[in-house]
């Protein structure tokens, strides 16, 4: 009797059937093609936790701005309860502490909903959550190849290519130039879970924000915005912005949770250097030529200008009145355009029961001033769209 499919092949998430996969040689050598990226805690880390804890320490004394509204989110129940225990060890003052606990970011509840889709401790405990995980990562691979034509779109009506003979290290060198040099996978990590190459470890969320770097790329092209100014709403760990940055869009700023932005800062600094990452805060916090950090409060009294704004995977999740408090920022600043790439599910907030998620198009068409250019299925996950909107016209 044969044995049943892994239940990953039948994840409602994936956007190919893997079933077809089981011939490949990246299946069969699971899980020699994957490993976890791991951080080192030397000289350099410890100098970028000095660093960190320097902001954490001015922005700590710096006046805030009243919250728009005290709801809970998503996002702000992240913030607030399981990232205590980093606060107190930021507070404790010791870089070396903090570069360590930095350097195994994914191994704690820090980057909880934006590094892998499952706790570390349970993909390096148990091999069935990290092989959910490593398909995961194949099924982005290879909807990247067929959104950049590396590969035919899967078409059943006409007949299958074969997974067996995709070479994913292939498309995902290619998928991974910039003028004709391989961009490597950032050197941060902490413990993200993801496909090991000679260019680094990508994981899922790489993949995807090889994707959506290239479409901001491709909407600065297109609209002709020609300072290629980018503000990114809500960034993770920093994988869209540095992805972006090394794609040439050097103008480039987020705007984050404070403790969010204190794991971009290190992110960033360690996978691009110091000298690419101006903090809120510092002397030269307003260069031009380097990924800006600044806490979610600042876009009141103290917005960047920007032609772009951007937002991924987050703003549904974002309380309505912030949301809209961040739809007013892009119309004050005089942003030209807004990207959107989310889902649309409207589900409860679990960080308040009786609340519900937003739809960015509504949330577009209540703060008016946003004239929706363009509508589309995301090419990279199931139940996403992509919009961008012209601001003001």
């Amino acid at each position: 009797m044969s044995e049943p499919t892994p239940p990953v092949l039948r994840d409602p998430r994936l956007s190919h059937d893997l079933s077809m996969l089981e011939t490949a040689p990246i299946y069969r050598s699971y899980p020699g093609s994957f490993a976890f990226r791991r951080d080192p805690v030397d000289a350099e880390a410890i100098a970028i936790a000095e660093r960190v804890r320097a902001t954490y320490l001015n922005w700590k004394s710096l006046p805030r701005a009243a919250a728009v509204d005290a709801t809970p989110d998503m996002w702000t129940e992240i913030h607030t309860a399981p990232h205590r225990e980093f606060l107190a060890i930021v507070e404790r003052g010791d870089a070396a502490e903090i570069a360590a606990y930095l350097g195994h970011m994914a191994e704690t509840p820090l980057v909880a909903g934006f590094m892998n889709y499952k706790p570390y401790q349970q993909l390096a405990g148990e091999q069935l959550y990290s092989y959910v995980e490593a398909m995961h990562v194949v099924d982005k691979i290879v909807s990247l190849g067929e959104a950049w034509r590396i590969l035919s779109t899967l078409d059943p009506e006409q007949g299958l290519w074969l997974l067996s003979d995709i070479d994913f290290f292939a498309i995902l060198s290619r998928a991974a130039q910039v003028d004709g040099k391989v961009i490597p996978a950032p050197r941060a990590g902490g413990g993200a879970y993801g496909l090991a190459t000679t260019h680094g470890i990508f994981t899922m969320r790489d993949v995807i924000a090889m994707y959506t770097a290239n479409r901001i790329g491709e909407v600065l092209d297109q609209y002709r915005c020609d300072a290629r100014s980018v503000v990114e709403i809500g960034g993770g760990p920093g994988t869209l912005a540095y992805y972006g940055f090394t794609r040439g869009i050097r103008d480039y700023t987020i705007y984050d949770l404070p403790t969010v932005s204190l794991v971009q800062a290190y992110f960033l600094m360690r996978s691009l250097g110091q000298d690419a990452v101006a903090i809120f805060g510092e002397a030269d916090a307003d260069r031009r030529d380097a990924i800006k950090i600044r806490p979610h409060w600042t876009i009141r009294d103290n917005p960047v200008a920007a032609e772009l704004f951007v937002n991924q995977d987050s703003f549904p999740e974002i309380n309505k009145p912030e949301a809209m408090n961040y739809l007013a920022a892009m119309k004050n600043t005089g942003a030209r355009y807004f990207l959107s790439i989310n889902q649309e599910a409207t589900t409860q907030n679990l960080a308040k029961l009786g609340t519900w998620q937003t739809k960015v198009w509504a949330l577009a068409e209540e703060a008016g001033g946003f004239a929706r250019l363009y509508r589309f299925r995301d090419w990279m996950r199931k139940g996403y769209v992509e919009e961008l909107y012209a601001i003001g016209g």
